[in-house]
């Protein structure tokens, strides 16, 4: 995680919102929640209560809000936001509001959450993510610190999912259901993540090594690649699906049983 936003949070001197860029959706998005985690334990009244609560994803401090449909809808900002962001913390000092392709707002959406971000709740750390910065209400960027997300160290960082996201897949049922009934909410996201990067090296691995982001496992990329680009688009919008699933509490059991049926066709 960047330096600055470390010292700031050991200092609990942090940014009431950041917009954290990267031209991968993905690395924001593990960014994020990498950052969000940290604030609310280190801002919590009993850090060990907070871990457990956001490690089960059910920290009644923290909100994470994705576009309805094509887009972030103005009726998304008033009637689930704002009555959110004006609540009492109740685990601490601070909550969390993650904003997922802040780049798709509509203008009336952003003039909505422009009024809270220039008079902000305290207490309140809006993350706000975009992988098109140019589409972002210039006035909302004005009002945010800017955080440059690296894809490189992102694609670094899952690479161990990646490799197990691929082991899973040849398993029989009992021998995937012991190797994943352990899996941790974050865990779970994280290879989620991890296949769909999987999944964009199946769809241009034909394109040449240099475009991929695991160019070492390129031999099951192109595995992949023989079920077609229109199977591999469902896939990866099954797992959108399932991360988004994940994000609302859904419990990991059912989540990780949907992903084997879909994936079932590898064995």
């Amino acid at each position: 995680m960047d330096n600055l936003i470390i010292e700031a949070l050991n200092q609990d001197k942090l940014s009431h919102a950041y917009l954290l860029i990267s031209p991968v959706l993905e690395a924001a998005v593990a960014f994020a929640r990498r950052m969000a985690r940290e604030i609310l334990i280190k801002s919590a009244h009993d850090p060990v209560e907070a871990t457990t609560l956001v490690d089960a994803g059910t920290h009644p401090d923290f909100l994470w809000l994705s576009p309805d449909g094509n887009s972030f809808k103005i009726w998304q900002v008033n009637e689930v936001l704002i009555p959110k962001v004006y609540l009492t913390p109740q685990k601490g000092r601070r909550k969390v509001v993650i904003l997922e392709e802040v780049d798709k707002m509509t203008i009336d959406a952003a003039n909505a959450f422009l009024k809270i971000l220039e008079e902000p709740p305290a207490g309140v750390t809006y993350l706000l993510i975009a992988t098109m910065p140019e589409k972002v209400l210039s006035t909302i960027h004005s009002r945010c610190q800017k955080v440059k997300v690296s894809a490189e160290d992102f694609t670094n960082q899952y690479r161990e999912y990646a490799e197990r996201f691929y082991e899973l897949l040849t398993l029989p049922w009992e021998e995937f259901y012991k190797k994943t009934e352990k899996l941790t909410r974050e865990e779970l996201n994280n290879l989620l993540l991890a296949g769909e990067l999987i999944l964009r090296d199946a769809l241009i691995v034909g394109k040449g090594l240099e475009n991929l982001f695991y160019p070492e496992l390129s031999e099951k990329a192109k595995e992949l690649n023989r079920l077609g680009e229109e199977e591999i688009y469902r896939l990866f919008n099954r797992l959108e699906e399932f991360l988004a699933k994940n994000r609302l509490n859904l419990n990991p059991r059912l989540v990780l049983e949907n992903l084997y049926l879909n994936f079932s066709f590898y064995k």
